[in-house]
């Protein structure tokens, strides 16, 4: 190994002056050692020129080499003959001078070929600790995963293997010096024969094979990849094999799972579907494919325009870019079908959510043609019924008014004259005031139930006008303050529907008295081209949206049927603002023009 302390890399001034100091040094040495004229010359020189060169470098060996030969020449060497100078004194300094030259530039060239050995060395090392870091940072990767490694040469002896193999295909063993054969066994070695034959060709190969563990079957998908060496032979083969039991036994599973979905979406009597967010269908069950009119498993990947059509698509368009901005979205279809008859269905769609952004839509359609058509027989029904109550009502009214109310007024009048005629002689007794009394509470009793049963004032005068009778009865009663507005003068609607509005009012004014609590209630009548509207408002405790539906609150349900039988709605709501505390509010809306409209 060469010493660089004063290489040609350090300063001329360090490298020279330290060449003359070995020469002066050999210098002394050789006088110290021999006398002069005494041969050999040279005897220090050529070590101290071999150190100056390793030490300072070719150029201060050079000056060291020229200075040496000198040295020897003029003080060393002895003089033959008178002249002074003598043939074979030339020639020992010609041959002295070119070995030393010579010496020299072989020195030289070993010191260069040993500094280049030398780092090549370095590089060498330095690459050898790379691949052995980047082998064992392979060998840690591929002990740690999932995955058994191997590979084979073209002997088919295992050359390297990671833990996994070794742990579950080899069993355990050492890997080194084994086979295929080894361990596979013969039966697995020979069922996977043609399989390396044919990488082994050249080809990569992947098949499943069944294996054995702790006495239980599993699944293992086996990948051999050929091993190519420059010149495309095929020297080995890796072998990749990973379990793939329960990933069958998962795949199974949801293939079972997604069947028994279809099958009982397919038995639904709904149209189901989804969406991508590009208007391409998703999924579709049979009823939604039946309705497309496409072939089982052909709605999948194709647009909703060409599904639906373009004028189903046009409706449908802003209810499914609402659902795909997040909303949820219902509204009510009809389709003519080829004998001209209408199908309704009602169709929701819901946005599907993943990661917190829309991905598409599900949307169900439920044929509701049956219902709407049980549901307008109910209502049907439902305005018989309450036709022939109100017919009944208006019997009862007339049975008591103009008979036993017109007894009762006869027999009080009666009375009256019997008690005229016998004052003088008997004089008006208690029992005569209690029984006076009696009658006169019967008849006030039987007129509030004539009002109730059917007010004589609605078949004459406007509803207006009813509902101030009948708000000025029940406040006397509760001590309500109730009052009536109605604006502008309101048409004359048929009488079903002023009897309808009338029972509305007569229902919430019960309930008020019943439930509220309130002191103050006010019924405002308004009317536009089209329909009739009536605002009911207490200052109550309010109502919640449960107990409309209760078993108990036949009533409402009762006129708001009646109400959708004329086509109208009820709307009812508790409020509360800065000026009044909570209370209810019915709102009803039914169709009646107005007069000439």
């Amino acid at each position: 190994m060469p010493i660089t302390l004063l290489n040609a890399e350090s300063s001329a001034w360090i490298r020279y002056p330290a060449a003359c100091l070995i020469f002066l040094l050999a210098l002394l040495l050789r006088v110290a050692l021999l006398p002069p004229a005494t041969e050999p010359a040279y005897v220090t020189f050529y070590p101290a020129m071999m150190v100056c060169l390793l030490l300072c470098g070719a150029g201060p060996g050079a000056l060291m080499l020229l200075a040496s030969a000198v040295s020897g020449y003029l003080f060393f060497t002895p003089l033959r003959g008178p002249a002074g100078i003598d043939l074979e004194r030339g020639l020992s300094t010609a041959v002295y001078l070119s070995a030393g030259l010579a010496l020299l530039l072989v020195i030289r060239r070993l010191h260069s070929y040993s500094a280049r050995v030398e780092t090549y060395s370095r590089e060498l090392r330095g690459a050898h600790e790379a691949v052995s870091a980047s082998q064992r940072q392979l060998l840690a990767v591929t002990d740690n995963v999932p995955l058994s490694i191997v590979y084979f040469d073209a002997q088919e002896y295992v050359q390297f293997s990671n833990r996994e193999f070794r742990n579950v295909i080899a069993r355990g063993r050492p890997t080194d010096g084994l086979t295929v054969r080894d361990y596979l066994g013969e039966t697995l070695y020979a069922d996977s024969q043609a399989a390396r034959r044919q990488a082994f060709a050249g080809e990569r190969i992947k098949f499943l094979v069944s294996w054995a563990v702790d006495g239980r079957n599993r699944r293992r998908e086996v990948t051999y990849i050929p091993d190519r060496d420059a010149a495309g032979t095929v020297v080995g083969l890796y072998g990749l094999s990973y379990d793939v039991t329960d990933h069958e036994q998962l795949t199974a599973e949801l293939l079972q799972a997604r069947m028994d979905l279809e099958a009982i979406l397919n038995s639904v009597p709904a149209r189901i579907t989804s969406w991508h967010t590009d208007y391409t269908n998703r999924f579709a069950n049979r009823s939604a494919e039946t309705q497309f009119g496409v072939a089982a498993g052909h709605a999948p990947g194709r647009h909703a325009r060409e599904l639906l059509g373009d004028e189903r698509f046009r409706i449908a368009s802003p209810y499914i870019a609402a659902a795909l901005a997040g909303a949820r979205q219902s509204h009510e279809q009809h389709d003519r079908q080829a004998d001209g008859s209408l199908r309704f269905s009602q169709v929701d769609y819901w946005p599907e959510w993943r990661d917190g952004r829309v991905v598409g839509l599900y949307a169900l359609a439920i044929d509701i043609t049956d219902l709407r058509d049980s549901r307008e027989r109910i209502r049907e029904l439902v305005q018989r019924v309450e036709t022939v109550r109100e017919e009944e009502r208006e019997a009862i009214a007339r049975a008591l008014h103009e008979g036993i109310l017109q007894d009762l007024i006869t027999a009080a009048f009666s009375l009256r004259l019997s008690n005229v005629e016998s004052q003088g002689a008997l004089g008006r007794t208690p029992a005569y005031g209690r029984f006076t009394q009696s009658i006169e509470h019967c008849i006030r009793l039987i007129r509030s139930m004539v009002h109730d049963l059917r007010p004589t004032t609605l078949a004459m005068l406007p509803l207006s006008a009813t509902l101030r009778e009948h708000a000025r009865s029940i406040g006397a009663r509760s001590g309500l303050d109730i009052s009536v507005d109605d604006g502008l003068p309101l048409p004359m609607c048929d009488e079903t529907t002023r009897v309808v509005m009338f029972r509305v009012a007569q229902e919430a004014l019960a309930n008020v008295v019943r439930h509220a609590r309130a002191t103050r209630v006010d019924i405002v009548l308004r009317a536009d081209a089209e329909h009739l509207t009536m605002d009911i408002s207490d200052d109550g405790i309010g109502i919640r949206p449960e107990e409309l539906t209760k078993s108990g609150a036949f009533g409402l349900l009762e006129v708001n049927e009646r109400i959708a039988a004329l086509g109208g709605v009820l709307r009812v709501e508790s409020r509360e603002t800065a000026e009044m505390r909570p209370g209810t509010r019915f709102v009803v809306r039914i169709p009646c023009a107005l007069p000439g409209a």
